[in-house]
């Protein structure tokens, strides 16, 4: 399997972001998860501690930008990276083409409160550009600023939390939420001892050691005191890759490897981490793919009962799929869901989410909808419904689903939100 550190590794080798201008040539999960690699690349560098890694496992479905060059030492401080470089326009007007923002991560905590990270120059002078959190309580009408400092690689944590990494210097970031919009932040502090299961409105983490293996362990936090403990009861038969991303109230999610039989997994717990069910992919299936090099698994769901789970296997022989399965009753048991392996295999291609109506959406390449795949028990095709999406510039990442009823995307200057996953309305960012 294809570990977190190898990733690291990997944007260590490349340490500039991928060219945001290029995005149709980027696939989803690929995108997603270098750009994490790449900001911290610097940092993991220079030794930073083992706690800037586990910072970042809070879900494996994170987003994220370049490392940061701090003016100030503040996380705001960021000049652009070489993805983000300043171009004059085709007039000869030296204002960078994104003086006005570019959108560089969104999230929703649902379709009323939107968020997006900005990043803003107001001259021509790249030392002049700074990411800047606005928000939305009025579903994308109306913007305004949120507090100054608000950390970048955004995502929702819990209802109503938001949740980030600030760099408190050139080497060092830490992980903080928000309960009130971004507008205070609280850092999340590592605690001793164990917890019995996450918190009644708190979150899980996965947390790295700090031997540079593949595994991580499962935490839970306390939203009230941002207290982040190791679950007494692990997964068991699992090593452990990240939590998945997947709506609050339909479970706790944990994608990883079997090392016993080479093969990828999931555990599901439906009590905070007190119990687990550990399902193996690929377990006595004939025609699972054999000689394997890495492979790795994506869960999808909206209520936590039907799911499904796109595994990348990709092998030394060139035999390399895309497997989708699909469960109805939480996990507990797994069928092929398109046994003809009519989806095309893409490295990283695996990033899917389930509509409100149960159709299921393979996002194969991320910034072009039109070659999405959609299918339920059947054959997979394309290009999938969706509506609204025609004139969408440079897709940042896969759809978010933040709930039942509340699917958000974003581009370089808008988010896109829909109710249902199919028919999408457009707010572009354009604070007051």
């Amino acid at each position: 399997m294809t570990s977190l550190r190898e990733r690291f590794d990997d944007a260590l080798e490349s340490p500039t972001p991928p060219n945001l201008a290029s995005g149709e040539e980027v696939y989803a999960t690929a995108w997603r998860r270098r750009r994490i690699r790449t900001r911290v690349a610097a940092a993991v560098a220079a030794g930073c501690t083992a706690a800037v890694a586990a910072a970042l496992l809070v879900t494996s479905g994170g987003h994220d930008r370049g490392m940061p060059t701090p003016a100030d030492g503040g996380p705001e401080s960021a000049a652009p990276s070489a993805a983000q470089s300043v171009t004059p326009s085709a007039t000869g007007n030296e204002r960078p083409y994104f003086s006005d923002g570019l959108v560089e991560e969104a999230v929703a905590t649902d379709l009323n409160h939107l968020y997006a990270l900005q990043l803003r120059c107001p001259t021509a002078d790249q030392n002049s550009c700074k990411s800047v959190l606005f928000g939305s309580d009025d579903g994308g009408q109306t913007w305004t600023q949120r507090k100054s400092g608000s950390p970048y690689q955004l995502r929702v944590l819990a209802p109503g939390v938001l949740g980030g990494l600030a760099m408190t210097g050139p080497t060092s970031a830490v992980a903080r939420f928000s309960s009130d919009g971004g507008r205070n932040w609280k850092d999340v502090k590592l605690a001793a001892g164990t917890m019995a299961a996450v918190p009644a409105g708190g979150w899980p983490t996965c947390r790295e050691g700090s031997n540079g293996t593949t595994q991580c362990a499962v935490y839970g936090v306390n939203a009230q005191t941002g207290a982040e403990q190791k679950l007494a009861t692990q997964p068991p038969a699992l090593i452990p890759t990240g939590v998945e991303p997947t709506p609050a109230n339909t479970g706790l999610w944990v994608s990883g490897y079997v090392q016993q039989s080479n093969r990828t997994g999931v555990s599901v717990s439906r009590d905070g981490g007190r119990t687990w069910s550990t399902h193996v992919f690929g377990k006595d299936e004939p025609d699972y793919p054999q000689d394997i090099n890495n492979q790795q698994v994506r869960i999808a769901t909206v209520d936590g009962t039907t799911a499904y789970a796109v595994v990348s296997v990709v092998t030394n022989n060139g035999q390399n799929r895309l497997l989708v399965y699909r469960t109805g009753d939480g996990g507990q048991t797994w069928q092929r869901a398109d046994p003809g392996r009519t989806l095309p295999w893409l490295q990283h291609g695996d990033s899917s989410f389930v509509a409100a109506d149960g159709t299921h959406l393979v996002q194969t390449v991320v910034s072009n909808p039109g070659a999405w795949y959609a299918g339920t028990t059947g054959a997979y095709t394309k290009p999938a419904p969706v509506t609204g999406l025609d004139g969408i510039d440079d897709l940042r990442q896969p759809v978010q689903t933040v709930a039942a009823g509340a699917y958000l995307l974003y581009d370089r200057s808008a988010v896109y939100v829909s109710p249902d996953g199919l028919h999408w309305t457009r707010h572009p960012v354009q604070p007051s």
